[in-house]
């Protein structure tokens, strides 16, 4: 699936595919959440749910936890995911204007909330020397 979009997202929610609905083949929600400096987003959702860092610097706050997480780029920098169970209320802070992609899902199973920084993901180069860098 391709999705253009020239002039960037909007502020707030933009949804790609819905679980139950367009693009239901993807068998998930996604979409890009912009969320503004200063603002905030909530979500207590009945839904398995992970939010990853695409550019920005947010407060996540989860289960009286909490992480400020900063990426300047998606392609230079590893990503940092917060990962949540249904019904664990999430509020991320804007601390300047950020991108982030959200995923969720159906899922009754439980499971230990967690948050991947940077450190803990592996990230591999490929075809690097190929294109004399």
């Amino acid at each position: 699936m391709i999705i253009k979009n020239e002039d960037g997202f909007a502020e707030g929610y933009t949804s790609i595919s819905e679980q139950h609905g367009k693009n239901s083949k993807m068998l998930f929600d996604f979409g890009i959440l912009k969320i503004r400096k200063g603002n905030t987003e909530l979500s207590s959702e009945r839904r398995e749910r992970a939010w990853l860092l695409i550019e920005g610097r947010v407060l996540f706050e989860w289960e009286e936890k909490s992480f400020i997480a900063e990426r300047n780029s998606c392609f230079d920098e590893s990503p940092i995911v917060l990962h949540v169970s249904k019904d664990v209320k999430v509020r991320i802070t804007a601390l300047v204007e950020s991108e982030l992609c959200v995923q969720k899902v159906d899922n009754e199973n439980s499971f230990v909330s967690k948050l991947y920084d940077k450190e803990d993901i592996r990230s591999d180069i490929f075809g690097s020397g190929t294109l004399n860098e």
